[in-house]
């Protein structure tokens, strides 16, 4: 009788998304936490760019995971480098 044999193979994979911005769209701003100028988001593109939606972000804001700032005319925006842990 002949042996079967059994070929298993295992795939490993990772996810990186890849971020860029308009010059003009992009906001640099200094972010007190972080302790230098980065990129801030609104919270719908914080949202997209982190797969979860805006009522988490603003969870996250709350909770202090993740950074953010009232501009003068109250808009929120959110530190871009923050996000990564939501990710």
């Amino acid at each position: 009788m002949k042996e079967k044999r059994r070929l298993e193979l295992f795939f490993e994979t990772r996810e990186i998304t890849k971020i860029s911005f308009k010059r003009n769209r992009s906001a640099a701003v200094f972010c007190r936490r972080c302790g230098r100028e980065t990129v801030h988001l609104t919270i719908s593109e914080a949202a997209s760019l982190s797969r979860i939606t805006e009522t988490a972000v603003f969870r996250s804001i709350d909770a202090g995971q993740i950074h953010s700032l009232e501009t003068a005319v109250g808009s929120l925006l959110v530190c871009g480098p923050s996000l990564s842990v939501l990710a």
